[in-house]
């Protein structure tokens, strides 16, 4: 590493070194307000940005091979929170990205949160409400509309993207109908096919929307 090489630091940017516990190697390493994280060559003083690795979940991670030959990890934001941002008491230890957007990693975009305000915070998340709103597409399913879909599936020459448009649910959803991963116990009758065949997309629509219709009233009903 260029000894002369030092990374810049940016306005209103503090840095703050990491420690884990046991010796490094041959760096140090620091993390700034700014989610930046550089190295520091212990011999030639040199600096370096590091872009640390990402996990399953999409949080940022530091790993490191310490001089024990074991490993120091920590999370980002883990890290961010602790010295950077306030944390009104004990009570509150969630560390959550403000936006959403796990890469974001500036103080400003990182808060402690209590555990009820936590669980506010995931129930309000894009990705809570996509999966909510995936399962709540496969509940809209009936029995009635299974046998449709099922019945257009093997009559019509519709494809799976225009089948999961008719019935506002996702291609993977549609092909796990047909393969019996879901549903398996229900099956068209013969009066079903027969009305399926050559179905257009209009016309099933017209039909999906029918069998929900007649659904929402029979709800009504025995409310």
């Amino acid at each position: 590493m260029d000894a002369s090489q030092k990374v810049t630091t940016l306005p209103g940017e503090v840095w703050q070194k990491v420690d884990f516990g046991r010796a490094t190697l041959h760096f140090e390493y620091y993390i700034s307000n700014m989610g930046r994280i550089k190295s520091y060559h212990k011999r030639t003083t040199g600096e370096r940005l590091l872009k640390g690795s990402v996990d399953h979940r999409g949080f940022r991670r530091l790993h490191i091979r310490l001089a024990d030959k074991t490993y120091g990890e920590l999370a980002l934001h883990i890290f961010i929170a602790t010295h950077f941002c306030e944390k009104p008491s004990d009570e509150f230890n969630h560390a959550v990205h403000v936006d959403y957007d796990r890469s974001n990693n500036k103080w400003t975009n990182i808060k402690w949160l209590n555990h009820d305000e936590w669980r506010e915070y995931m129930q309000n998340s894009p990705n809570y409400k996509d999966t909510r709103s995936r399962k709540e597409r496969h509940y809209r399913m009936s029995p009635a509309k299974v046998r449709l879909l099922k019945s257009a599936s093997k009559r019509s020459k519709l494809k799976k993207r225009e089948l999961a448009e008719a019935f506002a649910i996702t291609p993977m959803q549609i092909y796990r109908i047909e393969r019996g991963l879901n549903w398996s116990h229900v099956h068209p009758t013969e009066e079903d096919l027969a009305a399926a065949k050559d179905i257009s997309l209009e016309d099933l629509k017209e039909r999906v929307l029918q069998l929900d219709t007649e659904k929402q009233r029979r709800l009504a009903e025995e409310d």
